[in-house]
Protein backbone atom coordinates (compact mmCIF):
# COMPACT_ATOMS: atom_id res chain seq x y z
CA UNK A 1 0.00 0.00 0.00
CA UNK A 2 2.95 2.33 0.56
CA UNK A 3 3.74 2.14 -3.16
CA UNK A 4 0.20 3.27 -3.99
CA UNK A 5 0.46 6.03 -1.38
CA UNK A 6 3.64 7.36 -3.03
CA UNK A 7 1.89 7.40 -6.41
CA UNK A 8 -1.08 9.29 -4.93
CA UNK A 9 1.15 11.81 -3.15
CA UNK A 10 3.03 12.49 -6.38
CA UNK A 11 -0.23 13.18 -8.24
CA UNK A 12 -1.40 15.47 -5.41
CA UNK A 13 1.89 17.37 -5.54
CA UNK A 14 1.40 17.85 -9.29
CA UNK A 15 -2.22 18.95 -8.60
CA UNK A 16 -3.53 16.12 -10.78
CA UNK A 17 -5.54 14.72 -7.86
CA UNK A 18 -7.54 17.13 -5.75
CA UNK A 19 -7.83 16.52 -2.01
CA UNK A 20 -11.16 15.94 -0.30
CA UNK A 21 -12.34 19.10 1.48
CA UNK A 22 -11.99 17.37 4.88
CA UNK A 23 -8.49 16.12 4.10
CA UNK A 24 -6.70 19.34 3.12
CA UNK A 25 -5.00 19.91 6.47
CA UNK A 26 -3.73 16.34 6.85
CA UNK A 27 -3.11 15.84 3.08
CA UNK A 28 -4.88 12.49 3.44
CA UNK A 29 -5.48 10.51 0.24
CA UNK A 30 -6.21 6.98 1.52
CA UNK A 31 -6.72 4.73 4.55
CA UNK A 32 -5.81 1.03 4.53
CA UNK A 33 -7.44 -1.65 6.69
CA UNK A 34 -5.68 -4.95 5.97
CA UNK A 35 -6.44 -5.67 2.30
CA UNK A 36 -9.19 -3.03 2.16
CA UNK A 37 -8.62 0.53 0.96
CA UNK A 38 -10.52 3.81 1.28
CA UNK A 39 -9.52 6.55 -1.19
CA UNK A 40 -10.51 10.20 -0.71
CA UNK A 41 -10.51 12.88 -3.42
CA UNK A 42 -12.37 16.05 -4.41
CA UNK A 43 -14.98 14.38 -6.63
CA UNK A 44 -13.62 15.80 -9.88
CA UNK A 45 -13.60 13.75 -13.10
CA UNK A 46 -9.97 14.72 -13.76
CA UNK A 47 -8.95 13.43 -10.31
CA UNK A 48 -10.69 10.12 -11.03
CA UNK A 49 -8.71 9.76 -14.27
CA UNK A 50 -5.44 10.37 -12.39
CA UNK A 51 -6.43 7.80 -9.75
CA UNK A 52 -7.03 5.29 -12.54
CA UNK A 53 -3.52 6.00 -13.86
CA UNK A 54 -2.14 5.33 -10.35
CA UNK A 55 -4.00 2.01 -10.23
CA UNK A 56 -2.60 0.97 -13.60
CA UNK A 57 0.96 1.89 -12.60
CA UNK A 58 0.52 0.12 -9.25
CA UNK A 59 -0.57 -3.04 -11.08
CA UNK A 60 2.43 -2.79 -13.40
CA UNK A 61 4.84 -2.43 -10.46
CA UNK A 62 3.38 -5.04 -8.09
CA UNK A 63 1.17 -7.33 -10.14
CA UNK A 64 -1.77 -6.56 -7.81
CA UNK A 65 -5.07 -5.47 -9.32
CA UNK A 66 -8.13 -3.63 -8.04
CA UNK A 67 -11.15 -5.92 -7.63
CA UNK A 68 -13.71 -3.75 -9.41
CA UNK A 69 -16.61 -6.08 -8.58
CA UNK A 70 -15.90 -5.62 -4.85
CA UNK A 71 -15.36 -1.85 -5.00
CA UNK A 72 -17.91 0.94 -4.59
CA UNK A 73 -17.95 4.69 -5.28
CA UNK A 74 -19.47 7.00 -2.64
CA UNK A 75 -20.16 10.62 -3.49
CA UNK A 76 -21.50 13.63 -1.59
CA UNK A 77 -22.55 16.93 -3.17
CA UNK A 78 -21.58 15.71 -6.65
CA UNK A 79 -24.03 16.06 -9.54
CA UNK A 80 -25.36 12.96 -11.28
CA UNK A 81 -23.47 13.49 -14.55
CA UNK A 82 -20.15 13.74 -12.73
CA UNK A 83 -20.98 10.65 -10.66
CA UNK A 84 -21.57 8.63 -13.82
CA UNK A 85 -18.37 9.96 -15.41
CA UNK A 86 -16.28 9.08 -12.34
CA UNK A 87 -17.88 5.63 -12.09
CA UNK A 88 -17.10 4.93 -15.75
CA UNK A 89 -13.53 6.23 -15.41
CA UNK A 90 -12.75 4.02 -12.41
CA UNK A 91 -14.80 1.06 -13.61
CA UNK A 92 -16.64 0.62 -10.32
CA UNK A 93 -20.32 0.87 -9.38
CA UNK A 94 -22.08 3.38 -7.13
CA UNK A 95 -22.65 2.68 -3.44
CA UNK A 96 -24.96 4.31 -0.91
CA UNK A 97 -24.07 5.95 2.41
CA UNK A 98 -23.40 5.12 5.17
CA UNK A 99 -20.40 2.96 4.24
CA UNK A 100 -20.33 -0.35 6.12
CA UNK A 101 -17.10 -2.12 7.08
CA UNK A 102 -17.18 -5.58 8.67
CA UNK A 103 -20.92 -5.15 9.17
CA UNK A 104 -20.72 -1.80 10.99
CA UNK A 105 -21.31 1.68 9.54
CA UNK A 106 -18.34 4.06 9.37
CA UNK A 107 -19.57 7.18 11.16
CA UNK A 108 -17.88 10.34 12.41
CA UNK A 109 -19.99 10.08 15.59
CA UNK A 110 -20.10 7.22 18.08
CA UNK A 111 -22.01 4.03 17.31
CA UNK A 112 -25.37 3.44 18.95
CA UNK A 113 -27.15 0.13 19.59
CA UNK A 114 -29.21 0.41 16.40
CA UNK A 115 -26.02 0.68 14.31
CA UNK A 116 -24.77 -2.61 15.74
CA UNK A 117 -28.07 -4.50 15.75
CA UNK A 118 -27.40 -6.45 12.56
CA UNK A 119 -23.97 -7.53 13.81
CA UNK A 120 -25.43 -8.49 17.21
CA UNK A 121 -28.08 -10.66 15.54
CA UNK A 122 -25.41 -12.40 13.46
CA UNK A 123 -23.30 -13.10 16.56
CA UNK A 124 -26.31 -14.45 18.47
CA UNK A 125 -27.14 -16.69 15.53
CA UNK A 126 -23.56 -17.99 15.48
CA UNK A 127 -23.66 -18.68 19.25
CA UNK A 128 -26.89 -20.67 18.90
CA UNK A 129 -25.26 -22.60 16.05
CA UNK A 130 -22.30 -23.51 18.29
CA UNK A 131 -24.66 -24.50 21.11
CA UNK A 132 -26.59 -26.84 18.80
CA UNK A 133 -23.38 -28.47 17.63
CA UNK A 134 -22.21 -29.00 21.23
CA UNK A 135 -25.54 -30.54 22.22
CA UNK A 136 -25.26 -32.95 19.27
CA UNK A 137 -21.81 -34.16 20.38
CA UNK A 138 -22.19 -34.11 24.17
CA UNK A 139 -25.29 -35.83 25.56
CA UNK A 140 -26.11 -35.16 29.23
CA UNK A 141 -28.38 -37.14 31.51
CA UNK A 142 -31.93 -35.79 31.35
CA UNK A 143 -32.01 -35.28 35.13
CA UNK A 144 -29.15 -32.76 35.02
CA UNK A 145 -29.38 -29.34 33.40
CA UNK A 146 -26.50 -27.74 31.51
CA UNK A 147 -26.40 -24.99 34.17
CA UNK A 148 -26.45 -27.40 37.14
CA UNK A 149 -23.91 -26.78 39.95
CA UNK A 150 -21.07 -29.21 40.58
CA UNK A 151 -22.72 -30.34 43.84
CA UNK A 152 -25.51 -32.01 41.83
CA UNK A 153 -23.11 -34.68 40.56
CA UNK A 154 -21.27 -35.38 43.83
CA UNK A 155 -21.76 -38.49 45.97
CA UNK A 156 -20.10 -38.45 49.41
CA UNK A 157 -17.91 -35.52 48.29
CA UNK A 158 -16.65 -37.51 45.29
CA UNK A 159 -17.45 -37.04 41.62
CA UNK A 160 -20.17 -39.30 40.21
CA UNK A 161 -19.76 -39.52 36.45
CA UNK A 162 -22.50 -40.97 34.26
CA UNK A 163 -21.63 -43.98 32.14
CA UNK A 164 -21.86 -42.26 28.75
CA UNK A 165 -19.36 -39.63 29.98
CA UNK A 166 -17.07 -42.38 31.31
CA UNK A 167 -17.08 -43.99 27.88
CA UNK A 168 -16.18 -40.67 26.28
CA UNK A 169 -13.42 -39.74 28.76
CA UNK A 170 -11.79 -43.16 29.12
CA UNK A 171 -11.01 -45.27 32.20
CA UNK A 172 -7.78 -43.55 33.27
CA UNK A 173 -9.23 -40.03 33.25
CA UNK A 174 -12.49 -41.22 34.86
CA UNK A 175 -10.68 -42.91 37.76
CA UNK A 176 -8.58 -39.82 38.43
CA UNK A 177 -11.68 -37.59 38.45
CA UNK A 178 -13.71 -39.93 40.68
CA UNK A 179 -10.87 -40.21 43.20
CA UNK A 180 -10.72 -36.42 43.64
CA UNK A 181 -12.36 -35.33 46.90
CA UNK A 182 -14.52 -32.19 46.73
CA UNK A 183 -15.74 -30.02 49.62
CA UNK A 184 -19.40 -29.72 48.72
CA UNK A 185 -19.97 -26.95 51.28
CA UNK A 186 -17.78 -24.51 49.36
CA UNK A 187 -19.02 -22.54 46.37
CA UNK A 188 -18.08 -23.79 42.91
CA UNK A 189 -15.03 -22.02 41.54
CA UNK A 190 -13.81 -21.93 37.96
CA UNK A 191 -10.01 -21.91 37.68
CA UNK A 192 -8.19 -21.27 34.41
CA UNK A 193 -5.20 -23.57 34.80
CA UNK A 194 -3.00 -22.10 32.01
CA UNK A 195 -2.88 -18.83 34.00
CA UNK A 196 -0.76 -18.62 37.17
CA UNK A 197 -3.46 -16.77 39.15
CA UNK A 198 -6.29 -18.94 37.80
CA UNK A 199 -7.96 -16.03 36.02
CA UNK A 200 -8.72 -16.34 32.30
CA UNK A 201 -6.48 -14.18 30.11
CA UNK A 202 -6.13 -14.12 26.32
CA UNK A 203 -2.32 -14.11 26.68
CA UNK A 204 -2.35 -17.33 28.74
CA UNK A 205 -4.67 -18.95 26.19
CA UNK A 206 -2.27 -18.06 23.38
CA UNK A 207 0.67 -19.49 25.35
CA UNK A 208 -1.27 -22.69 26.04
CA UNK A 209 -2.24 -23.23 22.40
CA UNK A 210 0.90 -22.24 20.51
CA UNK A 211 3.75 -24.62 19.72
CA UNK A 212 6.80 -23.76 21.82
CA UNK A 213 10.29 -23.99 20.33
CA UNK A 214 13.70 -22.60 21.29
CA UNK A 215 14.41 -18.99 20.36
CA UNK A 216 16.23 -18.60 17.05
CA UNK A 217 19.52 -16.71 16.78
CA UNK A 218 17.89 -13.71 15.10
CA UNK A 219 15.11 -13.28 17.73
CA UNK A 220 16.49 -10.06 19.26
CA UNK A 221 17.32 -8.63 15.83
CA UNK A 222 13.73 -9.10 14.72
CA UNK A 223 11.71 -8.56 17.91
CA UNK A 224 13.98 -6.28 19.97
CA UNK A 225 12.60 -3.19 21.72
CA UNK A 226 14.42 -0.63 19.56
CA UNK A 227 12.45 -1.10 16.33
CA UNK A 228 8.91 -0.04 15.44
CA UNK A 229 6.21 -2.76 15.10
CA UNK A 230 6.15 -2.29 11.30
CA UNK A 231 9.93 -2.74 11.09
CA UNK A 232 9.77 -5.86 13.28
CA UNK A 233 7.09 -7.45 11.13
CA UNK A 234 8.89 -6.56 7.87
CA UNK A 235 12.16 -7.98 9.24
CA UNK A 236 10.39 -11.18 10.31
CA UNK A 237 8.85 -11.62 6.84
CA UNK A 238 12.22 -10.93 5.21
CA UNK A 239 13.98 -13.55 7.35
CA UNK A 240 11.23 -16.07 6.55
CA UNK A 241 11.37 -15.26 2.82
CA UNK A 242 7.73 -14.13 2.82
CA UNK A 243 8.01 -10.57 1.47
CA UNK A 244 5.98 -9.93 -1.69
CA UNK A 245 9.02 -8.91 -3.74
CA UNK A 246 10.24 -9.92 -7.16
CA UNK A 247 11.42 -13.52 -6.63
CA UNK A 248 8.33 -14.32 -4.56
CA UNK A 249 5.97 -12.97 -7.22
CA UNK A 250 7.76 -15.01 -9.89
CA UNK A 251 7.35 -18.10 -7.70
CA UNK A 252 3.61 -17.35 -7.36
CA UNK A 253 3.28 -16.81 -11.15
CA UNK A 254 2.17 -13.20 -10.64
CA UNK A 255 4.95 -11.91 -12.90
CA UNK A 256 7.23 -13.71 -15.34
CA UNK A 257 10.43 -11.75 -14.73
CA UNK A 258 11.38 -9.74 -11.62
CA UNK A 259 13.34 -6.51 -11.98
CA UNK A 260 14.33 -4.32 -9.04
CA UNK A 261 11.99 -1.31 -9.13
CA UNK A 262 14.77 0.90 -7.70
CA UNK A 263 17.85 0.14 -9.79
CA UNK A 264 16.35 -1.94 -12.62
CA UNK A 265 18.61 -4.95 -12.05
CA UNK A 266 17.26 -8.37 -12.98
CA UNK A 267 16.48 -10.74 -10.11
CA UNK A 268 14.99 -8.79 -7.22
CA UNK A 269 15.25 -10.77 -3.97
CA UNK A 270 15.77 -10.16 -0.26
CA UNK A 271 19.59 -9.90 -0.18
CA UNK A 272 19.56 -7.58 -3.19
CA UNK A 273 16.81 -5.35 -1.83
CA UNK A 274 18.28 -4.93 1.67
CA UNK A 275 22.06 -5.11 1.01
CA UNK A 276 23.11 -5.02 -2.66
CA UNK A 277 20.81 -2.43 -4.26
CA UNK A 278 22.30 1.05 -4.79
CA UNK A 279 19.78 2.59 -2.37
CA UNK A 280 20.55 0.02 0.34
CA UNK A 281 24.29 0.55 -0.15
CA UNK A 282 23.89 4.27 0.58
CA UNK A 283 22.13 3.65 3.93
Amino acid sequence: MEVLGILFDDKVRLKEIGLHTKCNDSILTYLAFGDDLLIFFDGAHSSANSIKVCFELFTELTGLEVKHNKSKLYCSEVNDNTKIAISDALGIGMGSLPVKYLGLPLLSSGLIKGDCQQLIERLIGRIYSWQNRLEQHFKYDSTIFLSAPVSNILVNSLWSIYQHLKNMLGREITEEIESTCINRHEADLVIWTPSQDGVYKVASTYEALRDKIDKVDWFELCWGDMASPRSKFTTFKALKGALAIGDKMVQMNIVQVAYCTICGQLGENGPHLFMECILAAEC
